[in-house]
């Protein structure tokens, strides 16, 4: 019986990654059953893995994946990519306090038997990129530690292997509505949570560092959609390591070629004064040219709640979310400040709003960014954070 340590989400690449040994065995003719049990499933991470079970299918006898959805964390979308799969799928739910949370992942063949144990769920995140520890123990069948390991896991939760447990639910279209119109599931877009850990890269008392994330395989992403049609942006939550999903809102502006000076931020011990000028730009609204100096103070951000700044010359302030992603890259949620200046017009019909980069600043001056494209989505709905996306 040989034990391996999987970390994954603590260096640039994680070649030990849950996710990477799922692919893996689920290609292997090695195994001849897998049975998966997470607390939380995605869209993302169950599509990512479809292709791969398909691959299983013709080699495998048995394929089962049991999912919790506990506290929103799976959401309708993962449990209808499950029902896609064709495969054996249940939900395992409770109605009392205790969440269902244990993620494992067995794979049994003639010769060769694997163990994943750990805290990866079903998720994009939680297979490749978040910082996520698991066992994984391998054994032949000839091994009586490895079968007496396998055999404890299967006596104590004897009820989720043999599908007798009264909590467990089949996942088809009727319980996937029931669990829906019951409140105890949701939609994907309208799973937006307060991130509370991607909130800290504002603080102001505390300078948090970057740090290089794992890359998360381009089958566990969701699809950009073209120009056209409504796109998602996504973040993943770290409470549970599954998806906050922010559906864009309308376009808001676009500035199709970022100046040098809409990209910089103050130097060290000053006030960060770098921020984006929202200028015209060419920008159309109902077949007309904006006027930026009321459209972004009265139309884009006219439900913010505006403080007087300054009495002269008079300027006031306003503080919004953005959700930010630069050229794919998830940089998370911020509160920046939104300051409007009236007598920045000075007759000459010149911007008069801009938004602080702030704590972005530093990055944003790093990111060699003058002259890429920025598009300002509003927010979809009431509570959701407006979206930049730089590209």
């Amino acid at each position: 019986m040989r034990v391996t340590f999987l970390g994954q989400g603590f260096e640039p690449t994680s070649p030990n990654s849950v996710g990477n040994k799922l692919m893996d065995f689920l290609s292997s003719n090695d195994y001849d059953s897998f049975f998966g049990i997470s607390a939380f499933a995605s869209a993302a991470g169950v599509k990512g893995l479809s292709n791969y079970l398909e691959i299983a299918k013709p080699n495998f006898r048995d394929l089962t994946i049991i999912v919790g959805i506990d506290q929103n964390g799976t959401s309708v979308e993962a449990l209808e990519e499950i029902l896609a799969l064709g495969i054996d799928s249940y939900i395992f739910y409770q109605k009392e306090p205790p969440i269902f949370h244990p993620k494992i992942y067995l794979f049994e063949g003639d010769n060769q038997n694997k163990i994943i144990l750990g805290s990866s769920n079903l998720t994009a995140n939680g297979l490749f990129s978040n910082h996520e520890g698991s066992l994984m123990v391998e054994f032949d069948s000839t091994d009586a530690d490895g079968l007496q390991l396998l055999n404890e896991i299967k006596v104590y939760y004897s009820t989720l292997f043999d599908l007798s447990d009264p909590n467990l639910f089949e996942i088809n279209r009727g319980n996937i509505d029931s669990f829906l119109n019951d409140g105890v599931i949701s939609r994907e877009p309208k799973r937006v949570k307060q991130n509370k850990k991607v909130r800290q890269s504002t603080t102001k008392s505390i300078a948090i560092p970057d740090r290089v994330t794992p890359t998360i395989p381009s089958e566990f992403r969701r699809p950009r959609r073209s120009q056209s049609s409504t796109r998602t942006t996504v973040v993943h939550t770290s409470s549970t390591g599954d998806e906050t999903v922010y559906e864009r809102g309308q376009l808001a502006w676009i500035r199709n070629r970022l100046p040098a000076s809409s990209v910089q931020s103050a130097g060290s011990g000053t006030n960060p004064t770098g921020g984006l000028r929202l200028v015209q730009d060419g920008f159309v609204v109902s077949g007309n040219v904006i006027d930026q100096t009321s459209y972004f103070r009265n139309t884009v951000f006219g439900a913010l709640t505006w403080n007087t700044v300054r009495t002269t010359p008079y300027v006031e302030g306003a503080e919004a979310s953005f959700f930010v992603t630069v050229r794919g890259d998830v940089w998370g949620l911020f509160d920046l400040e939104i300051r409007h200046k009236p007598t920045g017009e000075a007759g000459q019909h010149n911007y008069t709003t801009s938004i602080s980069w702030g704590a972005l600043g530093e990055r944003i001056r790093g990111a060699s960014l003058t002259n890429a494209r920025l598009e300002l989505y509003s927010p979809n709905t009431v509570g959701d954070p407006f979206i930049i996306e730089i590209i």
